[in-house]
């Protein structure tokens, strides 16, 4: 089913390049990207917005939301108004603000294949020489043995981990608030959650102000996620009870039809 699915949005995205080279070469420059002309419903910005908000979905239903999340930006930098990216994108900020997807591993996953040769190990019965056992020698060679190097550098460390506690113990609570290293980190730090749930929500306000999505339940829904995961439990009522009416008054044609996706009164 995905393949198809895949294979249907190429071809929607072979067609859409079709588009494009025609308005690249019109020599009069009467065509748009836009496609704000007289009976053009979309243009081309928004027709490559619809096929990379299409990949993002897919992406979604294959469980990957951070390729996802970058099929939904690149349908907003075709066109920054598109209801469905807009929506799909804020889905996965919030997600990740409720810690609902983990980070992505900083180390890739190492991928054994299953063919390995036993030629390539060594075999068992082989000694390990000397020079395996002992590390790799820590001081200039020929400046004393190594039992006194060793012990020299035990005792600088030990004087220097003794003195570090000594001066640091003040900031231990300090120390304790940093990030951790990136393979170790196991949820995202909380200055990008915060910042994910903001953006969220100001991709979602200024979607529901416009005149193509003022009537859109989907946004006014993820809309009161976003108030209910700032706290504003209240808003998120009020904004809920709007998506009933919403979709109560919703006709077998849409508002659309009335209009070139403005206002109606």
């Amino acid at each position: 089913m995905f393949e198809d699915a895949k294979g249907a949005i190429s071809e929607a995205q072979k067609l859409v390049g079709m588009l494009e080279a025609e308005v690249a070469k019109d020599p009069t420059g009467s065509l748009s990207m836009r496609g704000n002309n007289w009976a053009e419903r979309k243009g081309v910005d928004e027709l490559l917005g619809d096929v990379w908000a299409e990949l993002g979905n897919l992406s979604v239903a294959k469980g990957s939301p951070y390729l996802a999340r970058s099929d939904f930006e690149m349908a907003l930098t075709h066109f920054p108004d598109h209801p469905a990216a807009t929506i799909g994108l804020s889905d996965i900020l919030l997600d990740i603000y409720s810690e609902k997807i983990l980070p992505p591993p900083a180390i890739p996953l190492l991928s054994v294949p299953e063919n390995v040769s036993s030629v390539s190990l060594p075999p068992p019965g082989l000694p390990k020489t000397a020079a395996s056992q002992r590390g790799l020698p820590s001081e200039p060679l020929g400046l004393g043995s190594s039992a006194s190097g060793l012990g020299s550098i035990k005792t600088n460390a030990q004087q220097s981990a003794t003195t570090a506690s000594s001066v640091q113990s003040p900031d231990r609570s300090e120390s304790g608030e940093k990030l951790p290293a990136p393979y170790k980190a196991t949820s995202v730090p909380k200055i990008d959650r915060l910042a994910a749930r903001d953006r969220a929500y100001g991709l979602l306000s200024s979607l529901t102000k416009l005149g193509s999505s003022w009537n859109n339940a989907e946004a006014w829904f993820a809309l009161a996620r976003a108030h209910e995961e700032s706290g504003q439990v209240d808003k998120a009522k009020e904004v809920l009870w709007w998506c009933v009416e919403l979709e109560e008054g919703t006709g077998v044609r849409g508002w659309q039809c009335l209009g070139s996706g403005g206002y109606v009164l």
